[in-house]
């Protein structure tokens, strides 16, 4: 509650002071100077607990779509709705439009939108994960057409960033694949996600990665195999997160050998959120593996996961299989 009278403490002092300097200043100007403000308060009230930081940062993300005269006609409900919006299309499926509307929150204005995500690629100077997204919004005398980058943290926030920190990767505009997307045979879901950009040159181990999507959500989870190309002797394991919540329950590797290896690091993990990974300790196992069998559950939803298998004998090729 502090926090909230500090925001809008600042937000009152923002108009005052905007006022004051220029004595001609209208609505539409008013708008565009609190547009991002009032975008993060609005993001406060979508989010509570752990997820309050990422409701906030989406908020504020959401605020910067917001242009001075369509801001000028818009309410604190109707910028909630435009949170929402943008929250489903950056943690969903690309091309899918998310439509708002202010009076399901309350509103009376009349606003409504549609955000979509078009494109996804990594910030080529963190690594972290990122998307394109287009905003329109539609008041009864005009409309308003926006386009923006939003990346996010390991914490599951969102903050905005220019297109020329990004290289891009996965599904384009017009519905191709790049080269670097992996489809598991036999199943052809999603296309996958973008590999990050290679650790720094002082990281040794080698990295494959495969996408699995829409995780099941029934009790116990489902298990997951992917298949080395070839034996490789494995360093680590990785499972991302790349939507919604997900639980490992158990993961098991198999030697050339045929010996079974339980991953202690994978028996009931706690769930872990989009950006989010859990990984294993270093296995040492002194044989080289053919097999990594992942057993996961989605967690309030049916999210997709990233499997990375690290390895220091160059980068394994995978395939995935699901039983």
């Amino acid at each position: 509650m502090k926090k909230r009278m500090i925001v809008g403490a600042l937000l009152v002092t923002t108009i005052a002071q905007t006022a004051s300097v220029a004595h001609a200043v209208n609505k539409e100007d008013i708008g565009g100077v609190i547009g991002g403000l009032i975008g993060g308060l609005a993001g406060t009230q979508i989010g509570k607990g752990n997820g309050n930081t990422a409701a906030i940062i989406i908020g504020a993300v959401a605020g910067s779509m917001i242009g001075s005269k369509v801001g000028a006609n818009m309410d604190e409900n109707d910028r909630r709705a435009v949170a929402e919006a943008q929250r489903r299309a950056l943690e969903g499926r690309l091309n899918n439009n998310c439509d708002w509307d202010g009076r399901s929150y309350g509103s009376r204005t009349g606003a409504r939108g549609r955000v979509t995500s078009t494109r996804e690629g990594y910030n080529q100077y963190t690594g972290e994960y990122c998307r394109e997204y287009r905003s329109t919004i539609y008041l009864s005398d005009r409309t308003e057409d926006t386009r923006g980058i939003a990346c996010t943290r390991r914490d599951g926030s969102w903050y905005e960033t220019q297109e020329t920190n990004i290289r891009w990767g996965g599904r384009d505009n017009g519905g191709g694949y790049g080269g670097n997307d992996v489809r598991p045979a036999p199943y052809n879901p999603a296309p996958t996600r973008p590999v990050p950009p290679p650790p720094a040159p002082v990281q040794q181990n080698r990295e494959g990665s495969v996408q699995v999507s829409s995780i099941s959500r029934r009790s116990g989870g489902e298990w997951v195999r992917v298949t080395l190309a070839r034996p490789v002797s494995v360093d680590q394991l990785e499972v991302r997160a790349l939507s919604a919540g997900v639980k490992v329950h158990a993961a098991t590797v198999y030697t050339e050998t045929g010996r079974q290896v339980n991953v202690r690091e994978f028996d009931e993990t706690p769930t872990f959120y989009a950006g989010d990974k859990a990984v294993s300790e270093r296995l040492n196992l002194r044989e080289r593996v053919t097999t990594v069998d992942i057993n996961a559950e989605g967690m309030g939803g049916n999210p997709d996961i990233l499997i990375t298998v690290l390895s220091n004998e160059g980068r394994p090729s995978l395939s995935v299989s699901r039983y």
